[in-house]
């Protein structure tokens, strides 16, 4: 699948069923309801299944909605054959479609809110690489030149001391100004980013309102990766001390959160939950 065209390859009902190219199409809604009505002219009960990719989970919806099963499939899922280097959009159609009708195992596709909140929280997670990458650059600066600040930094008395800075060259204070710049930028982006209301979706009942707005986007995308590791940490809640802290093992969440990424994100989550009282 690419961004202009599909290639589409179709596999006939049981195991010895003909395989064969269909050709390709247009990616347009148009023509992939052009291309499912021909498909099912004669009464056929059509499944479709495509490769996860970044052209998102659209045609999914869209045959879902016109009453076609349809699945979204990892890449990584896909059995290849070793030494198998040669790819292209026909024999990937064609082997697809073989596996699919033997069987595959599909990811889980979002609805549009959950996307839009997965997306949030990419956006929040690259904007704050932009911001730590930002103060590394000026602070290696700085250290270069033997401008070590001994005091927590990033603080408005920290502001000040960069601005009262003396250096030998004129290039330096331009070097100097680009990155407070650059850090001043990335904050702003970080900050737009944060802007979230919990209220919009809060599946965390015991999470307080005090706290910031991040971890409830970041209980949002554990919630549509890792529902295990969720149910785990919402019993845990409701067992513990109403006024304790959360704590949570390490070798338990690896047991039911797959996804790295997901992980670091539930043990950052973890940090910011505050156990309500009864009557609070």
């Amino acid at each position: 699948m690419h961004n202009d065209t599909i290639a589409v390859a179709l596999a006939e009902a049981g195991k010895r069923g003909e395989v064969r190219e269909h050709g390709k199409v247009v990616n347009t809604p148009t023509a992939l309801k052009t291309l499912a009505v021909k498909l099912a002219r004669n009464g056929a009960s059509l499944r479709f299944c495509y490769e996860a990719g970044p052209c998102g989970y659209g045609i999914q919806r869209q045959l879902s909605e016109a009453g076609h099963e349809c699945v979204v499939v990892a890449p990584s899922l896909i059995p290849r054959k070793p030494g198998d280097r040669v790819k292209t959009d026909r024999r990937d159609a064609i082997n697809l479609a073989k596996l699919h009708r033997a069987g595959l195992s599909s990811v889980w596709v979002p609805d549009p809110a959950n996307e839009a909140i997965r997306d949030l929280v990419r956006a929040r997670l690259a904007a704050v690489r932009v911001v730590r990458q930002a103060r590394q650059q000026l602070s290696g600066f700085l250290l270069r030149h033997g401008h070590h600040y001994n005091r927590p930094a990033w603080t408005l008395m920290h502001r000040r001391w960069l601005a009262g800075l003396k250096f030998e060259h004129a290039a330096h204070y331009i070097v100097l100004e680009d990155c407070i710049a650059a850090v001043e930028a990335a904050t702003a982006r970080r900050e737009s980013a944060r802007r979230y209301d919990p209220s919009q979706a809060n599946k965390f009942k015991h999470l307080s309102r005090r706290s910031a707005p991040g971890p409830h986007a970041d209980l949002q995308y554990v919630a549509m990766f890792a529902p295990q590791a969720l149910d785990q940490v919402e019993r845990r809640l409701s067992s513990d001390d109403a006024r304790g802290r959360l704590h949570l093992k390490e070798a338990e969440l690896l047991g039911a959160v797959a996804d790295e990424h997901v992980f670091r994100l539930l043990i950052v989550v973890e940090h910011h939950l505050v156990i309500l009282a009864p009557d609070a």
